[in-house]
């Protein structure tokens, strides 16, 4: 984490982990999963987010942020996303995130394309 992650009261800004947590979702999504989209001519849309934070984070530490896909609709698939501290040998955030396979041409949500729902089934070892 960063000095300027924190707030006037000295713990992380309730915003970072988010940002945090979103990085790992792009850094599963960027070599697997956004190639096989952009194929069929689709992205992913944020539809919710949820998180929990179960402990402050304070400067300095070093911060893992996670995320895997736990759950698959037929339009989009949900993330268990965690941030775990070093300083504190716990998980500090964890939560859900939400993202729609999404047409921005028509701005309409669409199925998962059949290659992106085996990619992600792959990495998992699970069968949604």
């Amino acid at each position: 984490m960063l000095w300027g992650d924190q707030d006037a009261i000295g713990h992380v800004n309730n915003v970072v982990p988010l940002r945090w947590i979103e990085s790992a979702r792009v850094r599963y999504l960027e070599p697997t999963v956004d190639p096989l989209l952009k194929a069929a001519g689709f992205g992913l849309i944020l539809a919710a987010n949820n998180i929990n934070y179960r402990r402050q984070v304070n400067y300095p530490d070093t911060v893992w942020a996670a995320a895997r896909v736990i759950k698959m609709g037929s339009k989009s698939f949900t993330f268990g996303v965690a941030v775990y501290s070093e300083q504190q040998d716990a998980i500090a955030v964890d939560g859900e995130a939400v993202v729609v396979c999404f047409d921005y041409a028509t701005n309409s949500s669409q199925r998962i394309p059949d290659s992106v729902r085996e990619q992600i089934e792959a990495l998992e070892g699970d069968s949604f």
